[in-house]
């Protein structure tokens, strides 16, 4: 928050030319709780600029070595670690000559206090009442916070008095229609029920339980309209807390976005945009929303709690009998979940055994990695110089490669050229194949003879076998 405006330097003490400024605060805001610097400015002629003469946290300061029959206009601002106040009202100082200093006309005579020492006396004085007003304002402050919290505090307490009313509404709602039900129910069975002497004597005693029921109903609406009255002055108390919580709510949200519009990067120097401060401000709402939301959500469920401990404790009211019994049964169960307890101690110990070893190999691993990476580095580069010697040697291999081709283009036409000359082989070959096909045309002429004899000897069978069956014939006839 802004610190408020300063009230106009006065001079405290005119020394010619030399004089003791001091200033205050005009209000005692939040803002000026938390000053703790001040910048007085000075200007000499008309139409000079301001000269920042003095800045601490000091409220008065002596100004010396004055020019005589000059006007000097004096202002002064404050700054409380977020905002600057704006300048105070001016104020003009003529400056005089230097006073001379009285001579002394006696030895009884007191001796004249200079200029110097009363300042620094009054100096002393000065910063006393200063911390004096700076112990008040924060005693102030304290006594305010101390009223929010105590406002807070109340509006918490109304709040969970009007939650344990509603629910004692509730209870009382439900007792009500459980007592109608069970009186339901017994005149329904009266109706029922025979007829007899006694008859007039249940009767009797029905009405005097119906006055009861009757006296207790009205009790219960008395007792009603007590706590709705009471409600609604707790509900006019808490809508004023509530009211004073927002406003005070509102009060410091306004105080942070002027701090968070005033504040700069120590770096770059640069504001937070509006857009970024908006979308705080969204997420600050959201996250008070789900507070607000969360805490109520605490005081109903912290009133079920107590509800339901009441019950547990009315519920618990058991003989001596019972009471031993349930404590040998805890005592047991005491026993076997401690052993549980040792048990997961004992695995508890075990894991963190097995955690220290995973994270001593973890380490290992890690330096092995780091050597491997190392060693994988330096393979790298080897594999760098190597694919580059291995791409020169595979350029000289494409080069002989196509020297070799024209080698064997050149041999080719050579070969065809030659013929038979240049191979022994296909000498012998050739040499072998003749040789063959000589033998085999002279075995041919061998078997043409064979085969002419064969011809000749077969003719000379058929003639003989001719000749004879002519001669049969003739001895036949």
């Amino acid at each position: 928050m802004q610190p408020s405006r300063p009230e106009a330097p006065e001079v405290v003490r005119d020394m010619g030319n030399a004089c003791v400024l001091s200033w205050d605060t005009l209000t005692l805001n939040e803002g000026d709780l938390y000053v703790n610097t001040y910048f007085l400015e000075m200007k000499g002629a008309k139409n000079t600029p301001y000269v920042q003469i003095y800045s601490g946290s000091s409220s008065m300061f002596h100004i010396k070595n004055l020019t005589p029959t000059y006007v000097y206009t004096f202002r002064v601002r404050s700054f409380n670690g977020a905002r600057l106040s704006e300048f105070s009202e001016t104020m003009q100082f003529e400056a005089g000559e230097e006073p001379v200093a009285p001579e002394e006309t006696g030895s009884d005579a007191e001796p004249v206090q200079s200029a110097d020492e009363w300042y620094e006396k009054w100096a002393e004085e000065e910063k006393v009442r200063q911390a004096e007003e700076a112990q008040e304002r924060l005693m102030k402050s304290a006594r305010d916070k101390k009223t929010r919290a105590m406002a807070r505090q109340g509006h918490e307490e109304m709040v969970d008095l009007h939650v344990v009313s509603r629910q004692g509404l509730e209870d009382v709602r439900a007792r009500n229609e459980e007592l109608h039900a069970e009186m339901k129910a017994v005149l329904a069975s009266r109706r029922r029920s025979d007829t007899g002497p006694a008859s007039h004597e249940q009767i009797r005693h029905f009405g005097k339980v119906l006055q009861d029921v009757t006296e207790r109903l009205r009790e219960l609406e008395a007792e009603e309209e007590n706590k709705e009255a009471l409600r609604e002055t707790m509900q006019t108390r808490l809508d004023h807390k509530v009211a004073a919580a927002e406003l005070v709510h509102t009060r410091f949200h306004t105080f942070k976005r002027e701090i968070a519009m005033e504040a700069e990067n120590s770096r770059t120097g640069k504001r937070i945009p509006d857009k970024q401060l908006a979308q705080i401000e969204e997420n600050e709402r959201i996250l008070d929303d789900e507070c607000r939301t969360v805490r109520l959500r605490y005081i109903v469920l912290k009133h079920e709690l107590a509800r339901l401990e009441s019950w547990l404790q009315s519920k618990e009211v058991l003989g001596e009998g019972l009471h031993l019994i349930d404590f040998e049964q805890l005592k047991i169960e005491n026993q076997t979940l401690n052993e549980k307890i040792e048990e997961r101690n004992e695995e508890l110990l075990k894991l963190r055994k097995k955690n220290t070893q995973t994270v001593q190999v973890l380490t290992h691993i890690k330096e092995k990695l780091q050597f491997v990476q190392a060693d994988n580095q330096l393979q790298k580069d080897k594999l760098a110089a190597l694919e580059t010697d291995l791409a020169m040697q595979r350029d000289s291999l494409a080069q002989e490669k196509k020297n070799l081709d024209l080698v064997r283009q050149d041999r080719v036409k050579l070969k065809e050229k030659s013929g038979l000359v240049d191979s022994d082989d296909l000498l012998y070959d050739f040499e072998k194949t003749k040789d063959k096909i000589k033998d085999l045309r002279d075995e041919l002429m061998n078997l043409q003879d064979k085969r002419k004899r064969c011809l000749k000897v077969t003719e000379q069978v058929i003639q003989q076998q001719q000749d004879q069956q002519l001669q049969g014939a003739d001895m036949h006839t």
